[in-house]
């Protein structure tokens, strides 16, 4: 609907300018972006974002039936992108362009996340118990640490580096996840992603739980 749109990107163009708006809002009803086009077709295509992820809020309630938040899940597609093959961001696309003439690079940067995304989510078993409603949401959030923003920051950024490094047996390395023991009683997370018992967003954070997984899928940390 382009007069829905035209309206969504004014909202959001309005905004950027005065009262800062919600940032999964801001993904969400930003139709010129590149970056926003990119996280908007990958959660389209991969069926647990596309299922399981609050696109308006910023934040999730315990009521809530969805495991993830728009902007987390902006925020891990992009440290994807970012880190694969040491692009930077910027490399993604600084042009504007209309969508339906979007370059062939970035087309193929979107089809190899889409792979990369739905098969860690087939490798982490819980998110397919919540997406097939055997598990809620809510308590899967409370009990687990892998629905949570720290963790697939570095799961897009260490996925980009997996790639790169084994071209051919990446999803082969992935399977390595469904042995990882997720709940947030797991004395590996304490000073990690844990302070005293709370999920940390730090950017140290971030970068413990990389070095975590490169070691479990078996390649180098990070210098």
């Amino acid at each position: 609907d382009i007069g829905l749109e035209n309206s969504q990107q004014k909202f959001a163009d309005l905004n950027s300018f005065q009262v800062p708006l919600e940032e999964s809002l801001r993904i969400l009803y930003n139709h010129r972006d590149d970056r926003a086009f990119v996280v908007k077709s990958v959660v389209k295509q991969v069926e647990v974002f596309r299922c399981l992820t609050e696109m308006e809020k910023g934040s999730l309630n315990a009521r809530s039936s969805k495991l993830f938040t728009l902007s987390a899940v902006d925020r891990a597609i992009i440290a994807w992108l970012s880190n694969l093959h040491d692009n930077k961001q910027e490399k993604i696309s600084e042009a504007r362009r209309k969508k339906a003439e979007k370059p062939e690079e970035m087309t193929q940067q979107i089809q190899l996340a889409v792979s990369y995304w739905n098969a860690v989510s087939n490798f982490i078993l819980d998110w397919q118990l919540v997406l097939h409603k055997r598990v809620a949401a809510g308590e899967m959030r409370r009990d687990c640490v892998h629905c949570h923003g720290v963790v697939l920051e570095s799961l897009g950024e260490v996925g980009a580096v997996l790639l790169s490094v084994f071209p051919q047996s990446w999803e082969e390395r992935l399977a390595v996840l469904r042995e990882i023991d997720w709940s947030i009683s797991n004395p590996d997370w304490e000073g990690g992603i844990l302070v005293k018992g709370r999920i940390s967003k730090s950017r140290a954070s971030v970068s413990w739980m990389g070095d975590y997984l490169r070691k479990r899928l078996g390649f180098a940390t990070a210098d």
